[in-house]
This record gives C-alpha cells, structure tokens and sequence, in this order.
C-alpha cells in the first residue's frame, strides 16, 4: 500500500497492489516502464514452495503457477500476478482513505480469473472504511459483477479512455455506464492520456450519458512529452458541459498551463471528499 501525496495521483490517498501486470500494450504505460525497470531475473523458475503470490502460466493460459516469493516488486515481471499476503492491507489501514485499486495493473482484463477480482473484492468488503476505485480498459467486464456489490457506497468503477480506437467507444453513447442496472453505481471516466480529439458532439450533448457519470478526470501523458500537440479544444466543449451540470471534474497537474485558469479544477464527487483528500 502506497501513500500518494502531492506528487502522486492527486485524486487518490493511496495505491494498492493487491494484482500487478497487463496485456494491454499500450505505448505509453507507465506501469510496465516500472515493473521492467524493477523486476528481478526470473529465467529461472521460481521456487513453488507456497501460494504467496500467482501468475497464469505461458501469457493468458488458463494454467495458474503458484510461487512462494515476495521480497520482489515484479517477481514475473509485468506479467499478471496476484499477491495473496498483499490482501489484507486495506484492513490494516485503519484511517479511512480513497484507495486507487491495482495502479499497477488492470484488474479487469481479459486474461484476470474470475477468483483474483472475487478475492480482491472480499478483501475491499473486509475494509469498509475506505473507498475504492477501480479502473480499466475493459469496462465491459463490470457487468459481469453481481449488482449487489457494484452498488456498494464506497465502491467507484472507472475506464480509461483516450482515443477513438478505444475498443469501448461508442459513437453516439459510451454504453458500459449508460447500461449500468441501477444509479446507484457510482461511475467515472479517466481521460488519460489524452491522445486525440475524439469526443463527438452528439456524446457532448448525449444527456443519457452525462447523467451515467458521476465524475470525469483529465491528464496529459507522464512524462509529459515537449511535442504533445495537446490542444484545449479538444476538450474544452466536454469540460464546459461538465461544469455546467455540475459534474466535478479534475484536472491533473499536466494540464495546469495548457487550460484557461477557470477551469483549472481539482473537484472530488462528494463520496470522496469525506476523506479530506480534496486539496
């Protein structure tokens, strides 16, 4: 369990690692940067004395190898792992805080087991104190999650998007929030790294969509490139109509020169704002 402060991920009190690794490829993960710079040499086997930690066997098998090593960050490099003796660190922070699921990975791609995500949400439920969110790329896997947990209060279920290519997108609606069962799931959208225009007026004024999403969150690529061809009006029309209707949105540090000072804003939903995070 990480602590963020002022240089961390601003919208978020800590990062918990409960699962690592992706199979994503995305240019621009800044995850996989540091689990290669920081993974140990495994061409050996590991030793599979105990189930400390697990990872699928030969990329996206159903075959799950179990190791007993954890003085390691990225023990199987930026392959997806589960860390069993890591579940229990929400119910060991005893201060409520707004807790960033799996920073290091996507806990709903494809290639996750169906009993990593159950276990990570039993570890989430043993903690109530604190608020969770979760984020992916794959976010048509929510609706797979039994509707009694994805209503639960301190639970937020967020994707990433940053491109038209984003397989998610819709075109005239963005449907894995806009087909939630029920309102009380609390959703948002991260849009980051921002590589493109590709917000179509008809999502802008799509009131069935805006009304689907509690909070949207802005950002540049990390680092941020001397290139970055990033324009406000890209998203200016989007960020306009979310403070109009009052969705709070946030703005990461990466856009601080690039956006009019007015709608340079750091607003938290007010779920999580009972932890003090809002700076």
């Amino acid at each position: 369990m990480n602590k963020q402060g002022n240089n961390g991920i601003g919208w978020c009190t800590h990062t918990w690692n409960p699962c690592t690794g992706c199979y994503n490829q995305c240019s621009y993960c800044y995850a996989k940067k540091i689990a290669e710079r920081f993974s140990v040499e495994h061409s050996k086997p590991l030793p599979r004395a105990g189930i400390d930690i697990c990872a699928p066997n030969d990329n996206r098998s159903d075959t799950i190898l179990f190791y007993n090593r954890t003085k390691d960050a990225f023990p199987v490099g930026f392959d997806p792992t589960l860390y069993f003796h890591r579940l229990d660190e929400p119910a060991k922070l005893k201060k409520p805080a707004n807790i960033f699921v799996c920073s290091m990975a996507d806990l709903f791609g494809d290639w996750i087991p169906d009993e990593w995500i159950e276990a990570v949400f039993d570890a989430c439920r043993k903690a109530p104190q604190h608020n969770y969110l979760f984020l992916t790329k794959n976010p048509e896997r929510y609706k797979e999650i039994p509707l009694d947990v994805k209503v639960r209060k301190n639970y937020w279920f967020g994707s990433t998007l940053t491109n038209s290519t984003d397989k998610w997108y819709g075109g005239n609606i963005w449907y894995p929030f806009t087909d939630m069962e029920n309102s009380r799931v609390k959703t948002f959208v991260s849009y980051e790294p921002i590589l493109e225009r590709h917000v179509p007026d008809s999502i802008i004024s799509d009131s069935i969509f805006l009304n689907a999403i509690n909070w949207l969150i802005f950002g540049l690529e990390t680092p941020v490139k001397k290139d970055n061809p990033f324009q406000w009006t890209w998203i200016e029309d989007l960020v306009k109509e979310a403070v109009k209707q009052g969705i709070p949105i946030y703005l990461k540090p990466s856009l601080r020169d690039k956006v009019p000072s007015e709608y340079y804003l750091q607003q938290l939903p007010e779920g999580l704002r009972r932890n003090n995070v809002n700076r």
